[in-house]
């Protein structure tokens, strides 16, 4: 395949696609200081403390904001596990534990604590 070449074709650039608008579809429900903190986090990888600082709050406001929004997203995306499908490139999936045990967003591999249960990054 030519490095230049637009990607996949077919059935799987349709389900991401699908996907990624099932996703920010989801997302836009979110009140905007929840979109924010799991854009940032979740989708573009920033930490707890760079989120907190360029959205100027503290860290443990942006871990309780991906909390209740991860939690509000998951039964909006809950079909996407049903149906097997990848989560679109760049957003990670809202639910704790994936059946294929791969880590989620900023969470701890070794204690996983579902968004319904205060999610986010593990406590010390």
């Amino acid at each position: 395949m030519d490095v230049l070449s637009p990607g996949p074709a077919g059935p799987d650039a349709a389900a991401s696609a699908e996907t990624s608008l099932d996703v920010m579809s989801a997302l836009r429900t979110l009140p905007p200081d929840q979109q924010a903190v799991l854009v940032l986090v979740d989708m573009l990888g920033f930490s707890v403390a760079d989120t907190a600082a360029v959205l100027g709050i503290s860290p443990g406001t942006v871990k309780s904001r991906c909390a209740r929004g991860r939690a509000r997203l998951l039964p909006r995306l809950a079909h996407l596990r049903d149906r097997g499908e990848p989560f679109a490139a760049g957003a990670a999936p809202v639910s704790s534990a994936p059946e294929d045990g791969t880590q989620l967003g900023n969470q701890s591999p070794s204690r996983r604590v579902s968004p319904a249960d205060g999610g986010g990054e593990p406590r010390l």
